[in-house]
């Protein structure tokens, strides 16, 4: 068995502890392993992608699930300014899209998620209010379809400099959409896990490994996992996006097995 697949393996135990203590009424060691459960899908997705190795999952990025994110955009930041991209005309100008406007967005949040303070000061309530739409918008893959055959020149100059699977590429060149639909799919439900993964590690941050599991001066445990806390109230809400997101990398391991095996062929 693989890193990511170990990964995925350990996070859905660690979503089943959650509910489990949550059902009994235990909210901080639930939320710790709500934690647990986010950290080790987002290395799963991390280690699937070869991002990092075993040992900098352990080292560089720890509990913190959210460095996963911010690295992946530096990097990817990074490899348009080597290429000298990010200054072409062609590349920056892209009609209705506004691909300068995705670049700052990708550059903002990079420094955002950089900075525990800020993560901490994000109002959680507007964040989880985003779950039932990261939970079915998820589905509507034909109307990203059309959007792609819309303004494909300018997302494959996009795409050709980052790392997805040479196949993907070669469905943009060829303009061959439609046949490649299932392709595709896969495509937008990496994207859709990368932002589903986000919202969940800032909702439940990187904090709630240390807050639930030591009293300090400031605050205990018990006093702060409540009922009333945000997270909390919406467990059965995050917990439900989580098993999505399960569902999701399990697909997407599913088809790059199918990949593999069709190139041995």
């Amino acid at each position: 068995m693989n890193a990511a697949e170990t990964f995925l393996n350990i996070a859905r135990k660690d979503l089943k502890a959650a509910n489990c203590l949550y059902e009994n009424k235990l909210y901080p060691q639930a939320v710790f392993f709500l934690q647990q459960s986010i950290e080790k899908m987002s290395k799963s997705l991390s280690a699937s992608l070869d991002m990092f190795t075993m040992d900098e999952l352990k080292t560089k990025i720890g509990h913190d699930a959210t460095k996963i994110y911010r690295c992946m955009m530096e990097n990817f930041l990074e490899d348009i300014k080597s290429k000298d991209l990010w200054h072409q005309k062609d590349f920056i100008y892209s009609g209705q899209i506004g691909i300068t406007k995705c670049l700052n967005i990708i550059k903002e949040t990079s420094k955002i998620l950089g900075d525990k303070q800020k993560i901490e000061s994000i109002p959680k309530k507007e964040l989880i209010n985003l779950i039932p739409d990261l939970i079915t918008k998820r589905k509507r893959f034909n109307i990203i379809i059309e959007v792609i055959d819309k303004y494909k020149k300018e997302l494959f100059d996009i795409w050709t400099i980052s790392d997805i699977p040479k196949e993907f590429n070669e469905i943009i060149k060829n303009n061959d959409f439609k046949k490649s639909h299932q392709t595709l799919k896969i495509l937008f439900e990496i994207l859709y896990l990368d932002l589903t993964l986000i919202v969940l590690s800032i909702i439940v941050s990187p904090s709630c490994v240390e807050n639930t599991r030591y009293p300090d001066t400031d605050s205990n445990p018990l006093q702060i996992y409540t009922h009333r806390n945000p997270i909390v109230k919406s467990f059965h809400e995050l917990v439900k996006l989580c098993r999505s997101a399960l569902r999701g990398l399990n697909k997407v391991y599913k088809e790059f097995e199918r990949m593999e095996t069709k190139d041995a062929v």
